[in-house]
């Protein structure tokens, strides 16, 4: 036999070439003994390629192959990616449940699996190699996804890669480099630049923006800012869980001071609700405040290059930690009031901003 091609689809192995009579560009598919429902290996010829895997693909779908399959070992048949996934979302979803894993960590893979299934899904995760990688991240380039959300893809990928590994279902993990991503610029507010905005937002809004600015505080953390939560006697916020919420980490998990200032107009907010920031409805914290901000930046004239500045939750969190850092708070108790673990490198590396005027202030002369 003389062969072109050849692989793997769960039980199916497919050759192409000649096969004693057969005529040669046919495809034959050979189905393990255990699954071909005779003692021997079953066979089939193919006139096209798209066929065989046709095929194959129904072989999967039935319900004697489920049944079967269970008795053999994923060297024997093939463990396919989708069975993979399926398994491994289980296994995270179990650890959810136990509260090792984050309800938001598990919506992510959820997520980053669906764009995978339909790539990967019938293939066997023995034969995906960094070749397949690559095949993946062109693909979603040309559906116009940014390099950021692919590399997060494919990290999920990894993730679950080893826990296979860990089980000993392939025997290593396949990998490719990541896409270079370019890394946006970010025009860092001063602490002047966002008072004046503060001042333009909502009054329901202003406790909510300042809060963030003052604490560095991620979003989550302050949309699910309880009263329980608000200690008003000695100024404190506690970053804590909730029945349908949990911090990012548990370094997060942590009490925020706040001056008195602040307190006072957190005091004096409606009590509408078990929550502080209250939505529209009020049984839901409120969950984004995107166009009041850009109203806000526009009537205060904050720009740069001539247009508005571009601000987010986010980047009053990097705000904060490079407004500590200029002040010469050490990195120690810098990673502690922002939920980062101690030793963090992500610290000064993504959340350390340098302003304008700290550029300015750098540049240097030289006496000619």
């Amino acid at each position: 036999m003389s062969s072109k091609a050849s692989f793997i689809i769960g039980p199916l192995l497919i050759n192409s070439g000649v096969f004693q009579d057969r005529l040669p560009g046919h495809w034959n598919g050979e189905v393990h003994p255990a699954l071909s429902q005779i003692d021997t290996r079953g066979r089939s010829d193919f006139e096209i390629e798209l066929a065989a895997k046709y095929a194959a693909a129904e072989m999967l779908r039935r319900s004697w192959y489920s049944a079967q399959v269970g008795n053999l070992k994923a060297a024997e048949v093939g463990l396919l990616f989708d069975a993979l996934a399926k398994r491994w979302m289980k296994f995270v979803f179990k650890r959810v449940e136990l509260d090792k894993t984050s309800a938001s960590t598990a919506n992510k893979i959820v997520y980053h699996l669906q764009n995978l299934r339909r790539f990967f899904g019938q293939l066997e995760v023995q034969a995906i190699r960094e070749d397949e990688l690559m095949d993946y991240q062109s693909h979603r380039r040309t559906q116009g996804i940014a390099p950021a959300t692919i590399n997060g893809e494919l990290g999920t990928f990894r993730q679950m890669m080893r826990w296979a590994a860990k089980n000993k279902w392939i025997d290593e993990v396949p990998s490719t480099d990541p896409l270079r991503r370019q890394r946006r610029h970010i025009d860092l507010p001063t602490q002047g630049e966002v008072s004046r905005i503060i001042g333009c937002l909502p009054m329901q809004l202003r406790p909510l923006v300042l809060l963030m600015a003052v604490t560095g505080c991620r979003s989550g953390e302050a949309f699910h800012l309880t009263w329980d939560d608000v200690d008003v006697s000695n100024g404190l916020i506690h970053i804590r869980p909730k029945d349908n919420w949990r911090p990012k980490t548990a370094y997060s998990e942590r009490t925020l001071y706040v001056d008195q200032d602040l307190m006072n107009l957190i005091q004096n907010l409606p009590r509408q609700s078990q929550w502080v920031f209250p939505g529209r409805d009020p049984i839901k914290p409120i969950s984004n405040f995107k166009k009041a901000l850009e109203t806000a930046i526009r009537k205060a004239g904050v720009k740069r290059s001539g247009v508005p500045i571009h601000l987010s939750p986010h980047i009053f969190r990097k705000a904060h930690n490079s407004w500590l850092a200029t002040a010469g708070i050490p990195l120690h108790v810098r990673q502690s009031l922002m939920g980062h673990a101690p030793g963090s490198r992500v610290t000064d590396e993504y959340y350390a901003l340098v302003s304008e005027d700290e550029r300015r202030n750098a540049v240097l002369s030289l006496d000619l």
